[in-house]
């Protein structure tokens, strides 16, 4: 019984990191629109990042005060996402690349995302401590079928509407990078100021 809640609130746990709008969601959005595979690669990058996180987080919590590193992250993760975003307005990311550079894309956006360190850092540790490491198992479990549904959603709607949902997709996925961009430099700014 104890294994079963453990699944579920692992399940719940891993939706919850991988749904709210973010950088991630943005690129597998954009991603799916051509390819649920390659949109799933960017789920597994960003997945392998989780665990990165997770396991550094987890080993160096009472050897390092990570709230010192946060305003870099800020300013880092700024950078990265407008990059992104104007790589997308610019139409170089419509060549087809392989699942590798969909995998390393979601890899190193999720490395540098203040809001998923953060996450690690605070609802991660509480989950820790109150249910143990058996949850985290589920966890990925969770972020599995978050990150497939979507893609699979979003390539049904692009099908659905052609070209107009490809151009939609890519409007919502550049305005909601340069935003997490914008709003992660403001931090930056405050933080170092």
């Amino acid at each position: 019984m104890e294994l079963l809640l453990d699944g579920v609130v692992g399940t719940l746990l891993g939706i919850s990191l991988a749904a709210p709008p973010g950088p991630v969601t943005a690129m597998i959005v954009r991603k799916a629109a051509s390819s649920v595979w390659k949109a799933f690669s960017i789920g597994l990058g960003a997945m392998t990042a989780d665990l990165t996180l997770m396991l550094v987080i987890f080993l160096l919590r009472s050897e390092v005060n990570f709230l010192y590193y946060e305003k870099y992250l800020f300013l880092v993760g700024a950078i990265f996402l407008f990059y992104i975003a104007y790589e997308m307005y610019s139409n170089r990311n419509k060549s087809t690349k392989e699942m590798t550079g969909s995998y390393l894309r979601g890899l190193t956006v999720g490395l540098v995302n203040p809001l998923q360190i953060g996450w690690w850092l605070s609802v991660g540790l509480s989950f820790l401590a109150a249910f143990g490491y058996t949850v985290f198992y589920f966890l990925f479990l969770g972020i599995v079928i978050w990150v497939l549904s979507l893609s699979v959603l979003i390539r049904i709607g692009i099908k659905a509407y052609g070209e107009k949902g490809q151009l939609a997709t890519r409007i919502v996925s550049i305005v909601l990078l340069a935003g997490f961009g914008l709003y992660f430099l403001v931090i930056a700014v405050t933080k170092l100021a």
